[in-house]
Protein backbone atom coordinates (compact mmCIF):
# COMPACT_ATOMS: atom_id res chain seq x y z
CA UNK A 1 0.00 0.00 0.00
CA UNK A 2 1.10 3.92 -0.57
CA UNK A 3 0.32 6.33 1.18
CA UNK A 4 0.25 10.17 0.96
CA UNK A 5 -0.52 12.79 2.14
CA UNK A 6 -2.91 15.76 2.06
CA UNK A 7 -0.50 18.95 1.23
CA UNK A 8 -0.48 19.32 -2.65
CA UNK A 9 2.71 20.13 -5.22
CA UNK A 10 1.20 21.36 -8.07
CA UNK A 11 4.36 20.91 -11.40
CA UNK A 12 4.09 22.72 -14.20
CA UNK A 13 5.65 22.81 -17.65
CA UNK A 14 7.67 25.64 -16.43
CA UNK A 15 8.71 24.58 -13.49
CA UNK A 16 9.48 20.66 -14.52
CA UNK A 17 12.27 22.50 -17.13
CA UNK A 18 13.49 24.33 -14.90
CA UNK A 19 13.87 21.36 -12.20
CA UNK A 20 15.47 18.94 -14.91
CA UNK A 21 18.65 19.98 -17.06
CA UNK A 22 18.87 17.80 -20.27
CA UNK A 23 22.58 16.82 -21.05
CA UNK A 24 23.47 16.27 -24.83
CA UNK A 25 24.81 12.89 -25.88
CA UNK A 26 27.46 14.23 -28.11
CA UNK A 27 27.79 14.97 -31.77
CA UNK A 28 28.11 12.30 -34.51
CA UNK A 29 30.99 13.18 -36.76
CA UNK A 30 30.39 12.14 -40.46
CA UNK A 31 33.08 11.50 -42.80
CA UNK A 32 32.88 11.46 -46.57
CA UNK A 33 33.71 8.11 -47.42
CA UNK A 34 35.29 8.37 -50.52
CA UNK A 35 38.95 9.16 -51.26
CA UNK A 36 39.53 13.09 -52.39
CA UNK A 37 41.50 13.93 -55.02
CA UNK A 38 43.38 17.87 -54.69
CA UNK A 39 45.39 19.52 -57.68
CA UNK A 40 47.88 22.09 -56.72
CA UNK A 41 46.59 25.03 -57.88
CA UNK A 42 48.78 27.46 -60.25
CA UNK A 43 50.17 29.08 -56.83
CA UNK A 44 51.46 25.68 -55.88
CA UNK A 45 49.13 25.45 -53.18
CA UNK A 46 46.67 23.56 -51.87
CA UNK A 47 43.62 23.80 -49.37
CA UNK A 48 41.38 21.42 -47.56
CA UNK A 49 38.60 22.75 -45.36
CA UNK A 50 36.62 20.99 -43.04
CA UNK A 51 32.96 21.68 -45.26
CA UNK A 52 34.93 19.72 -48.14
CA UNK A 53 34.58 16.56 -45.85
CA UNK A 54 31.76 16.67 -43.44
CA UNK A 55 29.20 14.24 -44.65
CA UNK A 56 26.44 15.17 -42.52
CA UNK A 57 27.67 15.21 -38.91
CA UNK A 58 25.31 16.25 -36.57
CA UNK A 59 24.01 17.17 -32.75
CA UNK A 60 21.07 16.11 -30.89
CA UNK A 61 21.34 19.79 -28.75
CA UNK A 62 23.66 22.19 -30.53
CA UNK A 63 22.44 23.33 -34.18
CA UNK A 64 24.76 22.38 -37.36
CA UNK A 65 25.48 25.92 -37.64
CA UNK A 66 26.89 26.18 -34.00
CA UNK A 67 29.07 23.14 -34.38
CA UNK A 68 32.73 23.24 -34.50
CA UNK A 69 35.00 21.59 -36.94
CA UNK A 70 38.79 21.57 -37.20
CA UNK A 71 41.52 19.38 -38.06
CA UNK A 72 44.07 19.76 -35.31
CA UNK A 73 42.95 19.27 -31.46
CA UNK A 74 45.16 21.93 -30.29
CA UNK A 75 45.07 25.01 -33.51
CA UNK A 76 41.38 24.24 -33.91
CA UNK A 77 42.37 24.90 -37.52
CA UNK A 78 39.42 24.44 -39.98
CA UNK A 79 41.70 23.74 -43.14
CA UNK A 80 44.80 21.82 -44.16
CA UNK A 81 47.38 23.74 -47.04
CA UNK A 82 49.89 21.71 -48.81
CA UNK A 83 52.18 23.53 -50.61
CA UNK A 84 55.40 21.88 -53.17
CA UNK A 85 57.63 21.68 -50.81
CA UNK A 86 55.38 20.20 -48.41
CA UNK A 87 54.69 17.51 -51.15
CA UNK A 88 58.10 16.33 -51.45
CA UNK A 89 58.34 15.31 -47.84
CA UNK A 90 54.76 13.66 -48.07
CA UNK A 91 56.01 11.12 -50.46
CA UNK A 92 57.61 8.29 -48.61
CA UNK A 93 56.32 4.70 -48.75
CA UNK A 94 55.90 3.26 -52.32
CA UNK A 95 52.65 1.62 -50.98
CA UNK A 96 51.05 4.73 -49.52
CA UNK A 97 52.33 6.74 -52.17
CA UNK A 98 49.89 9.99 -52.03
CA UNK A 99 47.14 8.81 -50.32
CA UNK A 100 46.88 10.71 -46.83
CA UNK A 101 44.97 9.98 -43.56
CA UNK A 102 43.50 12.56 -41.39
CA UNK A 103 40.82 12.73 -39.07
CA UNK A 104 38.02 15.52 -38.59
CA UNK A 105 36.70 17.00 -35.34
CA UNK A 106 33.31 18.26 -34.64
CA UNK A 107 32.31 19.82 -31.08
CA UNK A 108 29.26 21.30 -29.74
CA UNK A 109 28.37 23.58 -27.70
CA UNK A 110 28.63 21.35 -24.45
CA UNK A 111 32.47 20.94 -25.74
CA UNK A 112 31.98 17.19 -26.32
CA UNK A 113 34.02 16.01 -29.32
CA UNK A 114 33.69 13.14 -31.71
CA UNK A 115 35.88 11.91 -34.84
CA UNK A 116 35.60 10.51 -38.26
CA UNK A 117 38.93 9.24 -40.45
CA UNK A 118 38.86 10.51 -44.35
CA UNK A 119 41.63 9.86 -47.06
CA UNK A 120 42.75 12.49 -49.27
CA UNK A 121 44.62 12.14 -52.86
CA UNK A 122 47.77 14.66 -53.04
CA UNK A 123 48.88 15.33 -56.85
CA UNK A 124 50.77 17.98 -59.10
CA UNK A 125 48.80 16.33 -62.60
CA UNK A 126 49.26 20.00 -63.63
CA UNK A 127 53.20 20.00 -63.17
CA UNK A 128 52.87 23.24 -60.92
CA UNK A 129 55.90 22.20 -58.57
CA UNK A 130 59.23 22.37 -59.77
CA UNK A 131 59.73 18.66 -58.69
CA UNK A 132 56.45 17.53 -60.48
CA UNK A 133 55.40 16.08 -63.57
CA UNK A 134 58.10 14.19 -66.31
CA UNK A 135 59.51 12.19 -63.68
CA UNK A 136 59.92 9.09 -66.53
CA UNK A 137 61.29 10.07 -70.08
CA UNK A 138 61.51 7.09 -72.27
CA UNK A 139 63.31 7.13 -75.97
CA UNK A 140 63.14 3.38 -77.65
CA UNK A 141 64.76 2.77 -81.07
CA UNK A 142 66.30 0.43 -83.05
CA UNK A 143 70.07 0.45 -84.42
CA UNK A 144 69.11 2.05 -87.75
CA UNK A 145 67.07 4.81 -85.41
CA UNK A 146 63.87 3.81 -86.21
CA UNK A 147 61.15 4.31 -83.04
CA UNK A 148 60.20 0.90 -81.17
CA UNK A 149 56.41 0.76 -79.80
CA UNK A 150 56.46 -0.93 -76.45
CA UNK A 151 55.15 -1.20 -73.16
CA UNK A 152 57.77 0.36 -70.13
CA UNK A 153 56.98 -1.24 -66.88
CA UNK A 154 58.44 0.36 -63.52
CA UNK A 155 59.33 -2.36 -60.87
CA UNK A 156 60.10 -1.75 -57.27
CA UNK A 157 61.43 -5.10 -55.62
CA UNK A 158 60.61 -6.63 -58.56
CA UNK A 159 56.97 -6.01 -58.41
CA UNK A 160 55.23 -4.09 -61.22
CA UNK A 161 53.32 -0.53 -59.64
CA UNK A 162 53.47 0.89 -63.22
CA UNK A 163 52.79 0.34 -66.52
CA UNK A 164 52.80 2.69 -69.56
CA UNK A 165 52.46 2.99 -73.11
CA UNK A 166 55.65 4.31 -75.28
CA UNK A 167 53.78 4.74 -78.56
CA UNK A 168 55.91 4.92 -81.13
CA UNK A 169 59.25 4.64 -79.27
CA UNK A 170 58.97 7.62 -77.08
CA UNK A 171 57.42 7.68 -73.21
CA UNK A 172 56.38 10.42 -70.65
CA UNK A 173 55.24 10.09 -67.32
CA UNK A 174 53.72 13.08 -65.47
CA UNK A 175 52.91 13.32 -62.06
CA UNK A 176 55.17 12.65 -59.04
CA UNK A 177 56.43 8.74 -57.68
CA UNK A 178 57.30 8.21 -54.47
CA UNK A 179 60.86 8.25 -53.51
CA UNK A 180 63.00 5.16 -54.11
CA UNK A 181 64.52 2.78 -56.27
CA UNK A 182 63.38 2.00 -59.47
CA UNK A 183 63.44 -0.64 -62.21
CA UNK A 184 62.78 0.78 -65.54
CA UNK A 185 62.21 -2.15 -68.27
CA UNK A 186 60.85 -1.73 -71.75
CA UNK A 187 58.51 -5.07 -72.70
CA UNK A 188 57.33 -6.03 -75.85
CA UNK A 189 55.83 -9.29 -76.65
CA UNK A 190 53.92 -9.26 -79.80
CA UNK A 191 54.36 -10.92 -83.69
CA UNK A 192 57.42 -13.49 -83.21
CA UNK A 193 57.69 -13.89 -86.57
CA UNK A 194 57.91 -9.97 -87.64
CA UNK A 195 61.43 -10.13 -89.83
CA UNK A 196 62.06 -13.40 -89.47
CA UNK A 197 63.00 -15.06 -92.61
CA UNK A 198 64.69 -17.92 -94.48
CA UNK A 199 67.23 -15.05 -95.24
CA UNK A 200 67.92 -14.96 -91.42
CA UNK A 201 68.41 -18.20 -90.74
CA UNK A 202 71.15 -18.30 -94.09
CA UNK A 203 73.18 -15.39 -92.14
CA UNK A 204 73.15 -17.38 -89.09
CA UNK A 205 74.51 -20.49 -90.53
CA UNK A 206 77.55 -18.58 -91.97
CA UNK A 207 77.73 -17.19 -88.89
CA UNK A 208 78.12 -20.34 -86.80
CA UNK A 209 80.03 -22.05 -89.96
CA UNK A 210 83.00 -19.25 -89.73
CA UNK A 211 82.07 -18.35 -93.37
CA UNK A 212 80.91 -14.71 -92.68
CA UNK A 213 80.86 -13.72 -88.60
CA UNK A 214 78.65 -11.67 -86.68
CA UNK A 215 80.64 -8.82 -85.17
CA UNK A 216 77.50 -6.43 -84.34
CA UNK A 217 76.45 -7.19 -79.83
CA UNK A 218 72.73 -5.98 -81.01
CA UNK A 219 72.55 -8.62 -83.85
CA UNK A 220 74.67 -11.82 -81.75
CA UNK A 221 71.72 -10.79 -79.29
CA UNK A 222 69.16 -11.04 -82.11
CA UNK A 223 70.41 -14.44 -83.20
CA UNK A 224 70.39 -16.10 -79.41
CA UNK A 225 66.57 -16.39 -80.19
CA UNK A 226 66.45 -19.66 -76.84
CA UNK A 227 68.94 -17.03 -74.64
CA UNK A 228 71.36 -20.21 -74.09
CA UNK A 229 74.20 -17.17 -74.41
CA UNK A 230 75.23 -18.70 -77.44
CA UNK A 231 74.31 -19.42 -80.91
CA UNK A 232 74.24 -22.87 -82.36
CA UNK A 233 71.95 -25.57 -84.65
CA UNK A 234 69.34 -24.45 -82.18
CA UNK A 235 68.43 -21.39 -82.70
CA UNK A 236 67.76 -22.11 -86.28
CA UNK A 237 65.49 -24.81 -85.81
CA UNK A 238 63.45 -22.40 -83.17
CA UNK A 239 63.65 -19.86 -86.34
CA UNK A 240 62.50 -22.11 -89.08
CA UNK A 241 59.72 -23.54 -86.99
CA UNK A 242 58.31 -19.78 -86.13
CA UNK A 243 58.57 -19.62 -90.22
CA UNK A 244 56.87 -22.94 -91.18
CA UNK A 245 54.10 -22.16 -88.30
CA UNK A 246 55.17 -25.54 -86.14
CA UNK A 247 55.20 -22.85 -83.59
CA UNK A 248 53.71 -19.20 -83.12
CA UNK A 249 56.49 -17.45 -80.59
CA UNK A 250 59.51 -18.15 -79.29
CA UNK A 251 60.00 -20.67 -76.18
CA UNK A 252 62.36 -19.03 -74.18
CA UNK A 253 62.41 -14.79 -75.32
CA UNK A 254 60.02 -12.11 -76.06
CA UNK A 255 59.53 -11.02 -79.70
CA UNK A 256 61.96 -7.71 -78.77
CA UNK A 257 64.47 -7.12 -75.99
CA UNK A 258 66.13 -3.90 -75.03
CA UNK A 259 69.66 -2.80 -73.61
CA UNK A 260 70.26 0.76 -72.50
CA UNK A 261 71.81 2.73 -74.87
CA UNK A 262 74.33 4.22 -72.56
CA UNK A 263 75.68 0.41 -71.96
CA UNK A 264 78.98 -0.59 -73.33
CA UNK A 265 79.70 -3.68 -74.14
CA UNK A 266 82.68 -4.92 -72.35
CA UNK A 267 83.28 -8.14 -74.55
CA UNK A 268 81.32 -7.01 -78.29
CA UNK A 269 81.98 -11.08 -79.02
CA UNK A 270 79.77 -11.95 -75.61
CA UNK A 271 77.25 -9.67 -75.38
CA UNK A 272 74.77 -11.62 -73.53
CA UNK A 273 75.24 -10.34 -70.12
CA UNK A 274 74.57 -7.04 -70.90
CA UNK A 275 71.41 -5.10 -68.50
CA UNK A 276 67.95 -5.15 -69.56
CA UNK A 277 66.89 -2.20 -67.71
CA UNK A 278 67.37 1.22 -65.97
CA UNK A 279 68.08 1.53 -62.22
CA UNK A 280 67.06 4.59 -60.96
CA UNK A 281 67.51 5.67 -57.27
CA UNK A 282 64.81 8.84 -57.13
CA UNK A 283 64.94 11.24 -54.05
CA UNK A 284 62.17 13.40 -55.02
CA UNK A 285 63.63 15.68 -57.43
CA UNK A 286 66.02 14.09 -59.76
CA UNK A 287 63.62 13.27 -62.41
CA UNK A 288 64.70 10.41 -65.14
CA UNK A 289 64.83 11.81 -68.31
CA UNK A 290 66.75 10.46 -71.43
CA UNK A 291 66.37 6.79 -70.24
CA UNK A 292 67.02 5.32 -73.89
CA UNK A 293 67.21 2.31 -75.23
CA UNK A 294 68.39 -0.05 -78.35
CA UNK A 295 65.87 -2.33 -79.14
CA UNK A 296 66.83 -5.75 -81.18
CA UNK A 297 63.73 -8.38 -82.76
CA UNK A 298 64.67 -11.55 -81.41
CA UNK A 299 65.44 -13.76 -84.76
CA UNK A 300 65.98 -10.88 -86.97
CA UNK A 301 69.23 -10.57 -88.07
CA UNK A 302 69.44 -8.36 -90.65
CA UNK A 303 66.89 -5.82 -89.51
CA UNK A 304 63.89 -5.77 -91.83
CA UNK A 305 61.56 -6.22 -88.50
CA UNK A 306 58.96 -3.33 -88.63
CA UNK A 307 59.29 -1.66 -85.40
CA UNK A 308 56.46 0.61 -85.40
CA UNK A 309 53.47 -0.54 -86.39
CA UNK A 310 51.27 2.18 -86.52
CA UNK A 311 52.83 4.21 -89.06
CA UNK A 312 55.77 1.56 -90.73
CA UNK A 313 54.97 -0.43 -93.57
CA UNK A 314 56.63 -3.88 -93.63
CA UNK A 315 60.06 -4.38 -95.15
CA UNK A 316 59.48 -8.17 -96.17
CA UNK A 317 60.82 -8.20 -99.51
CA UNK A 318 58.23 -10.75 -102.40
CA UNK A 319 60.14 -12.72 -104.77
CA UNK A 320 57.37 -13.96 -106.41
CA UNK A 321 58.00 -12.18 -109.33
CA UNK A 322 61.00 -15.43 -109.92
CA UNK A 323 58.61 -18.31 -109.61
CA UNK A 324 56.70 -20.20 -111.80
CA UNK A 325 53.63 -22.40 -111.23
CA UNK A 326 52.65 -24.61 -113.88
CA UNK A 327 50.08 -27.66 -113.31
CA UNK A 328 50.16 -31.08 -114.89
CA UNK A 329 47.34 -33.26 -114.75
CA UNK A 330 47.31 -37.21 -114.56
CA UNK A 331 44.60 -39.69 -114.68
CA UNK A 332 44.24 -39.57 -110.73
CA UNK A 333 46.16 -36.74 -109.61
CA UNK A 334 47.28 -33.25 -110.37
CA UNK A 335 51.00 -32.21 -110.47
CA UNK A 336 51.85 -28.27 -109.10
CA UNK A 337 55.29 -28.22 -110.27
CA UNK A 338 57.05 -24.77 -109.14
CA UNK A 339 60.02 -23.90 -111.36
CA UNK A 340 62.10 -19.96 -111.87
CA UNK A 341 61.38 -17.88 -114.40
CA UNK A 342 65.43 -16.90 -115.07
CA UNK A 343 68.49 -19.23 -114.12
CA UNK A 344 69.11 -17.70 -110.27
CA UNK A 345 71.84 -18.77 -107.46
CA UNK A 346 70.23 -18.65 -104.70
CA UNK A 347 71.01 -19.33 -100.86
CA UNK A 348 67.51 -20.09 -99.60
CA UNK A 349 64.11 -19.85 -100.62
CA UNK A 350 61.00 -19.60 -98.82
CA UNK A 351 57.37 -19.02 -99.79
CA UNK A 352 53.68 -20.04 -98.75
CA UNK A 353 51.56 -22.29 -101.08
CA UNK A 354 47.63 -22.05 -101.01
CA UNK A 355 45.26 -24.23 -102.38
CA UNK A 356 41.61 -25.02 -102.24
CA UNK A 357 40.79 -27.86 -99.81
CA UNK A 358 37.02 -28.38 -101.23
CA UNK A 359 39.34 -29.45 -104.67
CA UNK A 360 42.93 -30.42 -103.81
CA UNK A 361 44.22 -32.46 -101.50
CA UNK A 362 47.77 -32.45 -100.25
CA UNK A 363 49.19 -36.35 -101.36
CA UNK A 364 52.90 -35.91 -101.21
CA UNK A 365 56.18 -33.78 -102.72
CA UNK A 366 58.74 -34.56 -104.96
CA UNK A 367 62.05 -32.44 -104.91
CA UNK A 368 65.93 -32.49 -106.43
CA UNK A 369 67.18 -29.85 -104.04
CA UNK A 370 69.99 -30.92 -101.67
CA UNK A 371 69.12 -31.60 -98.51
CA UNK A 372 65.58 -31.13 -99.04
CA UNK A 373 63.16 -32.98 -96.97
CA UNK A 374 59.92 -32.84 -95.03
CA UNK A 375 61.40 -30.78 -92.48
CA UNK A 376 61.18 -27.99 -94.85
CA UNK A 377 57.64 -27.78 -95.12
CA UNK A 378 55.10 -26.78 -92.41
CA UNK A 379 51.94 -28.57 -92.50
CA UNK A 380 49.92 -27.04 -89.80
CA UNK A 381 47.39 -24.89 -91.87
CA UNK A 382 46.71 -27.65 -94.17
CA UNK A 383 43.79 -27.99 -93.56
CA UNK A 384 43.02 -24.00 -94.38
CA UNK A 385 44.90 -24.93 -97.77
CA UNK A 386 48.26 -23.21 -96.97
CA UNK A 387 51.68 -25.46 -96.90
CA UNK A 388 54.45 -23.24 -95.70
CA UNK A 389 58.11 -23.75 -96.94
CA UNK A 390 61.34 -22.77 -95.88
CA UNK A 391 64.90 -23.72 -97.80
CA UNK A 392 68.60 -23.05 -97.71
CA UNK A 393 71.78 -24.06 -98.75
CA UNK A 394 75.04 -22.45 -96.95
CA UNK A 395 76.99 -22.85 -100.49
CA UNK A 396 74.01 -21.69 -102.77
CA UNK A 397 72.59 -23.52 -105.61
CA UNK A 398 71.93 -22.84 -109.66
CA UNK A 399 68.82 -23.10 -110.61
CA UNK A 400 68.17 -22.86 -114.67
CA UNK A 401 65.20 -21.18 -116.16
CA UNK A 402 62.52 -23.47 -115.85
CA UNK A 403 64.05 -26.35 -114.19
CA UNK A 404 61.68 -27.93 -111.57
CA UNK A 405 62.49 -27.07 -107.91
CA UNK A 406 59.56 -28.61 -106.16
CA UNK A 407 56.60 -30.61 -107.24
Amino acid sequence: LFFFSHSRTIFSQDNIASSFNYKSSGPNAICRHDTLAFTFNSNGKIVIRTKQIDAGSYDDQTPYEKLKFYFNKQSKSDSIEFWCDDFLFLLGDCDKRDLLNYTLYVEDEDQNIDSCNFTVNVNDQNSVCPFGGKFIRVELRTLKREFVNSRIRLLKDSVIIDEINASHGQAQVDGNFCRGEFDIIPYRNDDHLNGVTTADIIRVKNHILGTNRIINPYILLAADVNQSHSITGSDIAEMRKLILGIQSKFSRSPSWRFVPESYIFQDPSYPYLCPDKYHHIYNGTNNATNLNFIGYKIGDVNSTATSDVVNQESKTRAISTLLNGKIIETSDRILYQITCNEKIDFAGIQFCLQFDTDALEFVDYNSNLVGFNSDNFGFQKLDDGKILLSYDHVQGIEIESNHPIIC
